[in-house]
């Protein structure tokens, strides 16, 4: 029985020994035989985005830009100082000043939204798609019309000029972005949930 136990303990440790002869030099040959070394190549992320202004002929013409190399989504909040928010109206482009002690405010409907719910007048306005690297969204507001109501009266300024001064009265645009998800959100649900 001894002579079977110490035989099977010599072929134990010999299968033992060759296995661990074969596991390191095949381990080795294949450390050996590798390709060389790898370059991995990438980039991070370059998103830049900017406002674009234009204020001639009396309108306020507001674009954002991404001057970066990435896809970005695009939000943007108007403020605006000197009225007080129940006498500013967000209207869609070509609107009539139905109430001219007002302060309306065209706004792109089509390409920029809001999320439901937010009926605040400071709250944010959500372009509605990607915005590739190196493209301007459509334009967010066209113009600003001040109605002829707020001013001219006796105890309010005479002249618009004079209303603008008097009452600090300026728009004030803010923006930010992410970038944007490969493929594209469209939802405005689903890109207000990025920021």
């Amino acid at each position: 029985m001894k002579a079977f136990w110490k035989n099977r303990k010599k072929l134990l440790l010999s299968l033992l020994t060759a296995a661990l002869v074969f596991g390191i030099g095949s381990t080795l040959a294949y450390e050996a035989s590798g390709t060389g070394a790898v370059t991995n190549r990438f980039s991070p992320a370059d998103m830049t985005t900017e406002i674009e202004e234009d204020d001639s002929l009396g309108n306020k013409t507001v674009s954002i830009v991404n001057t970066g190399k990435s896809p970005a989504y695009v939000r943007a909040r108007i403020m605006v100082s000197g009225v007080a928010e129940s006498d500013l109206l967000f209207v869609p482009k070509g609107s009539s000043m139905e109430d001219e002690s007002k302060v309306y405010i065209e706004i792109n409907r089509t390409d920029w939204g809001r999320v439901s719910g937010d009926t605040s007048k400071s709250g944010f306005f959500y372009y509605c798609a990607p915005l590739p690297a190196g493209s301007a969204t459509p334009p967010l507001m066209y113009s600003v019309k001040i109605g002829k109501d707020l001013y001219g009266d006796e105890g309010q300024p005479k002249t618009l000029s004079d209303f603008l001064e008097q009452t600090g009265f300026s728009v004030t645009i803010y923006q930010e972005s992410v970038l944007a998800e490969p493929g594209g959100l469209t939802s405005l649900p689903a890109i207000a949930a990025l920021f």
